[in-house]
């Protein structure tokens, strides 16, 4: 059900829309708790580690930005202001895509790794031009579903069946309730005025940071393995 914007005062501070705010910055701290966590591992080295640490630090700072200019100081700023945290937010889908394209290395060969990159460099450049044009904030959501459902879904299910990793399930779970959260957002579900579609969909992003995280830590992966 839609719901109207509401508005804060803090300290002769106003702050619209309070929960979203708040809960895009709990995402935010998932996202950077993410990234310290796994750079202490310091015995996991390789690409794919490297793509995971730099989409949790982009998406940290995405949803920081989007809490900040995309919600709660939007009365301040024009809308053009929403587009760095959305253009962030596309660049940390991407490099997630890389992440799993750097750990099919291990039985994905280097003609079909190529493949999966160009289409990541196009998706990216395409959903990016796109957003900066209509100024929508669908084709954010568009991309990163792309980025879940056509690269790094199949790429895991292929690996899956491969190796039989067990890392691989925690994805499946991110992916899942992925599709719950999308379904939120497009019907606009919403607990309470004070607790919207915006604020839940939060919640779920902050548990699929954490499994996202759960399966960079447990996907089996060794960067010295290639395939020809």
């Amino acid at each position: 059900m839609p719901t109207e914007k509401l508005i804060i005062e803090i300290a002769g501070l106003t702050i619209m829309e309070p929960m979203a705010t708040f809960t895009d910055l709990w995402v935010s701290t998932a996202c950077f708790v993410s990234l310290y966590l796994l750079h202490k591992k310091k015995h996991l080295k390789g690409r794919m580690y490297t793509m995971f640490k730099w989409h949790f630090f982009t998406m940290g700072l995405a949803t920081l930005l989007g809490g900040l200019l995309g919600h709660a100081f939007l009365y301040a700023v024009n809308v053009y202001w929403k587009l760095p945290g959305w253009i962030i937010s596309m660049i940390s889908v991407s490099l997630m895509e890389r992440a799993f394209i750097a750990h099919a290395v291990q039985e994905v060969n280097l003609r079909t790794r190529k493949i999966f990159k160009w289409a990541n460099n196009i998706e990216l450049l395409t959903f990016i031009s796109i957003t900066i044009y209509t100024l929508n904030f669908h084709f954010v959501e568009f991309h990163s579903a792309f980025g879940f459902t056509f690269v790094a879904l199949p790429l895991q299910i292929f690996m899956y069946f491969k190796t039989k990793d067990s890392g691989s399930k925690f994805f499946f779970i991110a992916v899942a309730i992925g599709l719950i959260d999308a379904i939120i957002f497009a019907m606009q579900i919403s607990i309470h005025q004070w607790f919207n579609y915006l604020a839940l969909c939060h919640v779920l992003m902050t548990v699929i940071v954490i499994f996202l995280y759960k399966t960079s830590v447990n996907l089996k992966y060794d960067p010295q393995k290639t395939v020809v």
